[in-house]
């Protein structure tokens, strides 16, 4: 609540030529702030670098059957498919994650799904374990 007071202060006393020393700490920019685009710039290469590694990868893989507990992305881009093998039960769903297209890649420690992207979590079945994800994998 302070702080809209303070910045109404602030932005009238830019408009109308007044003095206020501390109206800086309430600047929408700053230089400084310019010495995390390296940073920023490499997170987003690697994102899409993960995304075009996803949908090229699984054209190279074998089409062979998962053994038990391991999970694998098959297939040409236009129909993809994630095959894993759990307790003896065999599943099959779409390996594009509904957040952002990414292709999900099988973790053999959990037996789950995981997007590279940003780490949305599905069970064999492609039920949504964690998210930024909403929605479950389609069958």
């Amino acid at each position: 609540m302070s702080n809209g007071v303070a910045a109404a202060l602030a932005l009238s006393s830019q408009i109308l030529g007044g003095r206020m020393d501390w109206r800086r700490a309430f600047a929408s920019w700053s230089p400084h702030e310019a010495a995390g685009i390296t940073t920023a710039l490499k997170a987003n290469l690697e994102v899409g670098f993960n995304l075009a590694k996803g949908w090229v990868t699984p054209m190279i893989a074998s089409g062979t059957t998962p053994s038990e507990g391991d999970g694998v992305v098959t297939g040409p881009p236009w129909r993809l498919r994630a095959a894993s093998v759990v307790d003896g039960e065999m599943h099959v769903v779409s390996p594009v994650c509904p957040h952002l297209g990414g292709i999900v890649s099988w973790n053999d420690a959990d037996c789950t799904w995981e997007c590279p992207l940003h780490g949305s979590r599905f069970a064999p079945d492609g039920t949504l374990l964690e998210g930024p994800a909403t929605k479950s994998l389609t069958p």
